[in-house]
């Protein structure tokens, strides 16, 4: 029988503003050759492995980012990521009445 390990969602912190996403992921010890990204439009996947158990989460973004100029640091377990808009986000005020 294969040997099984826990599958964890990885502690993430998202902020935007109307041009880019900054999210960080914790993935402690986990080595940077072990880890996956991969965004497109709206989607983000990431993964990583250690020893004892797997980093695993995927989420879809409210607006959609421009893959090709997406930045990722990895440093001490922690992963950053800068993905900027596609289009800057406009919002319209809405009188309540």
């Amino acid at each position: 029988m294969a040997e099984t390990r826990p599958v964890i969602v990885p502690n993430a912190c998202f902020c935007h503003d109307e041009k880019e996403y900054a999210i960080d992921f914790e993935l402690p010890g986990v080595d940077k050759e072990h880890i996956e990204l991969e965004v497109s439009g709206q989607s983000l996947c990431v993964s990583g492995s250690r020893d004892d158990a797997e980093y695993a989460g995927c989420y879809m973004l409210a607006h959609e980012v421009d893959e090709n100029k997406a930045e990722a640091k990895f440093e001490n377990g922690l992963l950053r990521l800068r993905l900027p808009l596609k289009k800057p986000v406009e919002g319209k005020k809405v009188k309540i009445e």
